[in-house]
């Protein structure tokens, strides 16, 4: 009983959606928390500790892209609305987001205001 119940709480961690925090204004790549948010969206996007479910709040400002969900079904939010938070292509002749690497809809990928 003692190895079931500890089974199921790494099971129950191993699914935990976490929120990761990205703003352009930060000073550096940094962690990724609200203290110490990471200053690229892409960067944020790549981490080996952002995984499916999870959700990324951008801050208000600019973001240059591309943007490539690499796989990942996660949701990046702007919590100052879409006014505020921009996600530039920087000219590029290319889409600004792309979700070729098995995202969609119906798997959670979701860019949202």
């Amino acid at each position: 009983m003692k190895y079931l119940l500890a089974l199921l709480l790494l099971s129950a961690s191993t699914f935990a959606q976490s929120t990761w925090y990205v703003d352009s204004a930060a000073a550096g790549p940094w962690s990724g928390t609200l203290q110490d948010p990471f200053s690229d969206l892409q960067m944020a996007l790549a981490q080996s500790r952002t995984v499916d479910g999870d959700t990324l709040l951008v801050a208000a400002g600019t973001y240059r892209g591309p943007f490539d969900f690499l796989g990942k079904n996660v949701t990046v939010r702007s919590v100052a609305g879409p006014s505020a938070t921009v996600l530039d292509g920087a000219d590029q002749m290319v889409s600004v987001v792309s979700f070729v690497n098995g995202e969609g809809p119906g798997l959670g990928s979701k860019v949202s205001p």
